[in-house]
């Protein structure tokens, strides 16, 4: 009798070493069910625009060692529920590419994580799905933008500057010939057109010529009669900074007996000089992508006076517009974009006029145009069952612009009936569709731009 306990006994220490065996056999995560209560986690798959959940998204958990604990489906609620164990997780959602995040549970938690991916359909009530439209819109040559400029006033004009000296007899004959001393100070060379000196001749004796000497130089020498009007233009080369001029009735002919004279009159030395008032003009403005890759576009303005003096524009220091002269009339400069370095902010357009001009420029504008660019029509067509006509309140059209090449207009005629979206950048663009537009059975759509665009993708649907 007392051999039973000591049996029962035996047997007790054999299933514990059993038991003992079998824990540290196990992975470690399964050994904490033994010990601790289960935790889960609970993963939500969704669409990264709508926020609408993706139904067959696989979701996995790993432990920290990488060992898969569970894997599955996410339902049509983009749910999935992973039971697990207190540890340190990681969740991995894969649908085309993957994504995951950590975690560490305490024993008896509840978490969640979500994950999103771009699945347009999953969209509820999709009549139509396209995930690459393509290039809708303009044909070479359509205007892309213009950036418009104001007004242009540029001057750079003449002044004359001139010195005065009173009526002057000047006496000649073989003995001696009588000098007249006429001087010009501080002459800007560089500024300056050009140097004149003029006088009247109001009577003379005899037949006398005059010469003229600058700085020393001989620069006229010619006969005078009463009445004559003299002007005389100092080359350009001879043009100093102080300048004297000498004037002489020398005497002519044989009669050495005699005096000739030339009563000279209103003696006048002019300097023409350019000053300065506003030789160039400056105008800032900004690109983008669009302009930066047109290829061509066009300066054009309006000249609303005449200039005979050269006018030049270019635009970030590269010359885009010469015209030796302007004489009230439209001018346009062709530019080439890939040449010019145009930058996102603060390019220049400049404007520059030479010495002696005057430019008052109206209407300037830059334009610029589509290249290489041929115009294309989407067209298509999309079936409503009955069920669907009848539970739809209205129905939405929306798609995703990845380029803007021409900003402008998309045009969707959905059974003969046009609905316009003006778009502007790239992104997400949302259409809403009157209920009696769309009928039960087959509906045709044709899409055309006022502009240029880039499709990437397309969805029909109807709202209940």
């Amino acid at each position: 009798m007392e051999k039973e306990p000591l049996k029962v006994g035996v047997f007790l220490v054999i299933i514990l070493i059993a038991y003992i065996v079998y824990v540290f056999m196990i992975h470690p995560w399964e050994r904490q069910t033994i010990v601790t209560k289960q935790s889960s986690v609970t993963v939500s798959v969704y669409d990264c625009s709508s926020g609408y959940p993706i139904e067959g998204v696989k979701v996995s958990a790993y432990t920290e060692a990488g060992e898969l604990i569970n894997t599955g489906l996410t339902d049509d609620n983009g749910l999935f529920n992973i039971r697990t164990y207190p540890a340190c997780i990681r969740v991995i959602a894969t649908h085309g590419d993957s994504k995951w995040e950590g975690m560490c549970l305490g024993s008896g938690v509840n978490r969640s994580v979500s994950f999103c991916f771009n699945e347009p359909t999953a969209l509820p009530n999709i009549l139509y799905y396209n995930n690459y439209l393509g290039i809708i819109g303009s044909s070479s040559g359509d205007v892309i933008t213009e950036e418009r400029i104001g007004s242009v006033e540029l001057s750079y004009p003449t002044i004359n500057a001139s010195v005065y000296y009173p009526d002057y007899l000047l006496l000649s004959n073989i003995m001696w010939s009588e000098r007249l001393s006429v001087e010009l100070k501080d002459i800007n060379e560089s500024s300056t057109k050009q140097v004149m000196l003029s006088f009247d001749v109001e009577s003379v004796k005899g037949e006398p010529i005059v010469q003229v000497w600058s700085n020393k130089k001989l620069i006229a020498e010619r006969g005078i009669k009463s009445g004559d009007k003299v002007s005389l233009i100092v080359p350009k080369q001879m043009i100093n900074e102080s300048m004297l001029f000498e004037l002489s009735c020398t005497f002519t002919g044989l009669l050495f007996w005699t005096t000739q004279e030339c009563n000279l009159t209103n003696i006048k030395a002019t300097q023409e000089y350019y000053l300065p008032v506003k030789t160039t003009d400056s105008f800032n403005f900004n690109t983008t992508s669009i302009e930066r890759n047109s290829e061509v576009a066009t300066l054009k303005f309006y000249s609303s006076t005449n200039s005979s003096a050269p006018l030049r524009a270019s635009i970030n220091g590269k010359e885009v517009f010469s015209a030796n002269s302007l004489n009230q009339m439209y001018y346009t400069g062709a530019l080439n974009t890939s040449t010019i370095n145009l930058l996102d902010s603060g390019n220049t357009l400049d404007f520059e006029i030479s010495p002696g001009g005057e430019a008052m420029l109206e209407g300037t504008v830059i334009t610029f145009y589509a290249k290489n660019a041929t115009s294309t029509i989407e067209s298509f067509n999309f079936t409503v069952r009955a069920d669907e006509s009848y539970k739809a309140s209205y129905y939405k059209a929306r798609f995703y612009v990845s380029e803007v090449f021409l900003q402008g207009s998309l045009l969707f005629n959905i059974n003969g009936i046009i609905y316009p979206k003006s778009i502007n950048k790239a992104g997400w663009n949302e259409l809403i569709i009157d209920k009696q537009e769309i009928k039960t059975g087959v509906n045709q759509v044709v899409i055309r731009a006022q502009g240029r665009f880039m499709i990437n993708e397309l969805l029909i649907s109807y709202e209940e």
